[in-house]
């Protein structure tokens, strides 16, 4: 591999591990890899510290919407976790939240 991917996706694949103390800093080190540096591309689900999905964050007045593309098939209990996770997030911002997987 080139030392930057075209796309975070590209850059997830080749990676063993991303460490850091917050997914913002585990984003940012996938964005880092990228050319040029896709720090929009790069938000990302983790699931048990493992990415597991591109996000797309959409925050409007009345709603907040998380959009998920998958790298791979998602566990039900994945899901699960992701939805409770869009839920807490709607709660701290005080608007319903949804989430769509694509």
């Amino acid at each position: 591999m080139q030392p930057h991917a075209e796309t975070a996706v590209d850059a997830v694949e080749h990676l063993v591990a991303v460490q850091a103390e917050n997914p913002s800093q585990s984003a940012w080190a996938v964005a880092a890899r990228t050319t040029p540096p896709a720090r929009e591309e790069a938000r990302a689900a983790l699931v048990d510290a493992q990415l597991v999905a591109g996000m797309k964050r959409t925050i409007a007045a009345d709603r907040a919407t998380f959009t998920l593309t998958p790298h791979r098939s998602l566990r039900p209990r994945e899901l699960s976790e992701l939805r409770r996770a869009t839920v807490r997030y709607g709660e701290y911002l005080g608007v319903p939240a949804a989430l769509e997987v694509v």
